[in-house]
């Protein structure tokens, strides 16, 4: 809350004039360690007048301060942390898109390949709950991703039902279960396991998945 109020308060300072009775000096005030403690944006920025002529500096400053230097330790520890997982040189490879594509996947999900890398349950082969099954994961309005993601326990990562589980997990796996014992779709998300009810009708298999895709995983 007190980012959103500072942005308010810088917006509020640029689109009006008398820049002098909302940021007095180039410096701004924090409590630390219990003591309040003035920080100047630039050299002896408490005796440097903020006016209108020069806000657009102060509040670019201000800016600077905020999202890196007020948490440049914390900052600092994340860059050591995240460059031990992923080295300088591999992340220069990508732009910013392609980047956040390999971190967190793309919606967009090949249903034919997830099928064709699947494994099953010997009860399911013949049955026709299987071929109702994926009828209805291609039916599903939005992007199956939800499933996905459900049956991993990872958001976002829609890889893991594909290559990164078929390493690391497994291949997906449908297992057939008595829909008496369990009447609902059950995820083993550490096995990359789907538990699949041998449901009798299709509309009982189309309403188990929308449940899934409807809360929202």
């Amino acid at each position: 809350m007190l980012i959103v109020a500072t942005a308010k308060n810088l917006r509020l300072l640029l689109e009006n004039d008398g820049a002098e009775y909302l940021a007095p000096t180039f410096s701004v005030s924090k409590r630390i360690n219990g003591d309040d403690v003035d920080i100047d944006l630039l050299p002896d920025g408490q005796s440097v007048a903020v006016i209108d002529d020069n806000k657009r500096e102060f509040v670019d400053l201000r800016v600077c301060y905020e999202l890196f230097e007020s948490i440049q330790v914390q900052l600092q520890m994340f860059l050591t942390g995240f460059y031990e997982v992923i080295p300088r040189p591999l992340r220069m490879s990508f732009d910013p898109k392609e980047f956040d594509l390999v971190l967190s996947g793309t919606d967009s999900i090949d249903v034919d390949d997830w099928e064709k890398h699947s494994k099953y349950s010997a009860d399911l082969h013949e049955h026709l709950v299987l071929k109702w099954f994926w009828a209805a994961v291609r039916g599903i309005p939005a992007p199956p991703a939800s499933l996905c993601d459900w049956v991993v326990a990872r958001p976002s990562c829609w890889l893991r039902c594909t290559n990164e589980s078929r390493r690391r997990l497994g291949p997906f796996t449908l297992v057939g279960v008595d829909v008496y014992e369990c009447p609902y779709i059950k995820s083993h998300s550490c096995f990359n396991r789907l538990e699949l009810p041998k449901f009798t009708k299709k509309k009982h298999v189309t309403a188990a998945l929308e449940a899934v895709h409807d809360a929202d995983y």
